[in-house]
């Protein structure tokens, strides 16, 4: 047998053994959030040995968790490498598919799908709904119409409240 069949019948007989082991996981303290690569940094609760390029997902699915706070990773087949299954306190979930995005946030909730953005669609459309509000009243006050002035008056203060809402719930970052 050559010296490369022999490393190689090594390396297959490891990776065997490796995928023997199962799944195991771990209790950790979140020390560090590298966003842009989607890593982090955690300290094990009960071993104290530090995790490092801990995976917050896999590209589908991404969570931020917040620094200090538990989490519960997983390591595969022995491996160094690790990933992020759960955490008590998180500062971002992203959910990506092919051509929408969604991510909650503390401020709120961004949307978008392709180039689109949920929240700037809604202002276009509140300021189009808006802008006939303000014709219609000018043509019932030119029409002697009056007492449909102030229904029209009302709906438009409402429509300014139904824009503070969203505003308050979607966010533009």
């Amino acid at each position: 047998m050559s010296k490369d069949k022999i490393i190689e019948y090594k390396n297959l007989i490891n990776q065997k053994m490796k995928r023997m082991v199962p799944v195991q996981t771990e209790w950790v303290k979140v020390e560090s959030v590298d966003w842009e690569e989607k890593t982090m940094v955690a300290i094990g609760e009960d071993n104290e040995l530090p995790y490092e390029d801990i995976l917050l997902g896999l590209g589908s699915v991404y969570k931020k968790p917040k620094p200090g706070s538990l989490a519960l990773i997983g390591l595969v087949a022995n491996s160094a490498g690790c990933y992020l299954i759960d955490c008590e306190a998180y500062d971002e979930i992203e959910v990506n598919t092919k051509l929408t995005k969604v991510q909650v946030k503390e401020k709120g909730v961004k949307l978008t799908r392709g180039t689109e953005d949920f929240r700037e669609i809604l202002e276009d459309f509140m300021t189009e709904v808006n802008k006939i509000n303000t014709e219609a009243q000018a043509i019932a006050t030119k029409a002697g119409a009056t007492e449909s002035v102030p229904k029209l008056v009302a709906s438009f203060a409402k429509t300014e409240l139904i824009i503070q809402r969203l505003n308050a719930v979607l966010t533009s970052e």
